[in-house]
């Protein structure tokens, strides 16, 4: 009919499958709620908590000595570069450089009271590093290094001044300023074997003797210059110094890869006694399995020495404890008045 022909045509009706994909779809159009932005964090140690001990700002392994990238503002810049902005409300020193030097988690470790005992650490790749002697050397940087121009070999203390021998023949003389600090800064050098490796130094009647390959130089602390020279074991070949003790006006020394120890007297540098101790070696290994008594016994030798209460302690490549007992020395004691003591 006309009626019907202008009545619209009737909607389909869609099945229930389509309906469920209409209603994914108009939840599909809905928007998602976006997520609070993450804000990164600025580095730990640069404006962290205050709270913190201070043993996590001094400990360090396997630094390098020569740079502190972590205390440096070139490190700082590079560290920064790589990270956002961080959130309100952090500290203004995790954003400059110059608030890094106020953080509390970084503090000065120079040494700053002269009345504190020191220990010198000395290193074969020329640094030396100072600590306090209540410092733990493990968890602890360094109070203060010092780049020498060689290998340090040994270090001792003498009137108020560090001599550090060099493998460069020269010794590092370190006194201390007016305030009682340490002038790190303006030390003095004595050349004792130019291009000769040093290897030991003790202190003898206020003096310093110094080894040398198989030689023994005496070293003035006044004026700074050496004295004389002298070798030590003429039979010895070209071995070199192993260790020095001195105790009163003798002076015990041992060569490197040799079982006998030789004494000097303190004042005149005198030759006055040889002993040898692989015989009372030897004796101490008669316990050992026969295999293990020749090894030890073919490749023994003297490491260190030590006088402790009136004794002489001697240690040897094979395990065994040497103790000579000291002989009185006085200031007249010449060659061939001593006898030999006996070895335990």
């Amino acid at each position: 009919t006309p009626a019907d022909a202008q009545r619209p045509p009737p909607i389909p009706e869609a099945p229930p499958g389509d309906a469920a994909a209409d209603a994914g779809e108009s939840s599909k159009a809905e928007p998602e709620a976006t997520p609070p932005p993450l804000v990164e964090q600025p580095l730990g140690g640069i404006g962290g908590d205050s709270s913190d001990d201070d043993s996590s700002s001094d400990s360090y392994e396997g630094a390098d000595p020569d740079a502190d990238e972590s205390s440096s503002p070139e490190a700082f810049g590079k560290a920064s570069s790589t990270q956002s902005q961080p959130a309100t409300g952090a500290s203004e020193s995790a954003a400059s450089p110059a608030g890094l030097a106020a953080s509390p988690s970084v503090k000065s470790k120079k040494l700053s009271d002269p009345y504190k005992g020191t220990m010198w650490l000395g290193c074969e790749d020329g640094w030396i590093y100072v600590y306090y002697c209540t410092d733990n050397v493990r968890t602890t940087r360094s109070r203060q290094k010092i780049k020498q121009k060689a290998g340090v070999t040994s270090i001792i203390h003498l009137d108020g001044r560090v001599y550090a021998c060099l493998q460069n023949g020269e010794i590092a003389v370190y006194r201390r300023k007016p305030d009682g600090l340490w002038d790190f800064e303006n030390h003095r050098t004595i050349l004792v074997k130019e291009k000769k490796p040093l290897k030991q130094l003790v202190a003898v009647a206020g003096k310093v003797w110094c080894g040398s390959q198989k030689d023994i130089t005496v070293v003035n602390p006044v004026s700074e210059s050496s004295e004389s020279t002298f070798t030590v074991g003429h039979q010895s070949g070209r071995r070199s110094v192993q260790a020095m003790v001195c105790s009163g006006y003798a002076v015990w020394i041992a060569l490197e890869n040799s079982t006998k120890v030789f004494l000097y007297h303190a004042l005149s540098a005198e030759f006055l006694l040889e002993m040898d101790l692989s015989s009372a070696v030897n004796q101490k290994l008669g316990c050992c399995d026969e295999i293990v008594r020749q090894h030890k016994s073919a490749c023994l030798r003297i490491t260190c020495l030590l006088v402790c209460k009136d004794l002489l302690w001697v240690g040897t490549s094979a395990g065994v404890i040497a103790v000579i007992p000291l002989l009185k020395i006085s200031s007249t004691t010449g060659a061939g008045s001593l006898k030999p003591p006996s070895v335990t």
